[in-house]
């Protein structure tokens, strides 16, 4: 990236932390009982919820990736905290900005900067990620699982061009590989993503 992507990626991560903390209201309601999911996987290592005798029930009540995410700040300052969580949202969605630019630029996107800077001003991202929701992470564990299926993309039309009967290269395995992982991660945040990682393998099954 060059210096201008490294300035917006900047002002994206102070612009999204900001909106996050000076409302001040990430954690003054849980809708879906992430957070009460988060604090019971904090302190009894169990995912559920503790029953009315308080011995721990485990539960499938909702994903579990994000809760997990929370559990770890939890330990890490005790109880839930504004600033370290605010910090995380942000972050994700830093991440998700530049790798759009990795996409756009990989695709040759003529207008690739206004794409990230609109994705980064988006009412709804912005609102999602001043509450303990799903969106943010979802969303981030979606474009890393889209940037890595480009570049399997990218290397595998690279392969075919240049040495067709070959086996594949380390690199090619490795690619899959974490495909895999970014499909599963996703799929523990949204079990939607089930259905792209099915759209995938059908691509790669009807392609000449």
């Amino acid at each position: 990236m060059n210096s201008g992507d490294r300035w917006l990626l900047i002002v994206i991560f102070a612009f999204r932390l900001a909106v996050i903390l000076l409302p001040n209201t990430i954690l003054q309601s849980d809708p879906d009982a992430y957070l009460r999911l988060a604090k019971e996987l904090a302190t009894t290592g169990v995912y559920g919820s503790v029953d009315p005798q308080g011995i721990p029930q485990p539960t499938a009540f909702r994903p579990p990736l994000y809760p997990a995410f929370l559990a770890a700040t939890i330990l890490l300052t005790s109880a839930p905290s504004v600033w370290l969580i605010g910090t995380v949202h942000a972050a994700l969605a830093t991440i998700s900005a530049a790798l759009l630019l990795k996409i756009g630029r990989s695709l040759k996107i003529k207008y690739t900067f206004l794409a990230v800077l609109l994705f980064s001003l988006d009412p709804l991202l912005i609102r999602q990620s001043q509450l303990i929701m799903t969106e943010t992470i979802a969303t981030t564990m979606a474009v890393i699982t889209w940037w890595l299926c480009s570049l399997r993309c990218d290397e595998s039309n690279q392969h075919l061009a240049a040495k067709p009967d070959q086996p594949k290269t380390t690199y090619s395995v490795t690619l899959q590989l974490l495909m895999g992982i970014a499909f599963g991660l996703a799929t523990l945040t949204r079990p939607t993503a089930i259905v792209w990682l099915l759209m995938i393998i059908l691509h790669h099954i009807v392609q000449p």
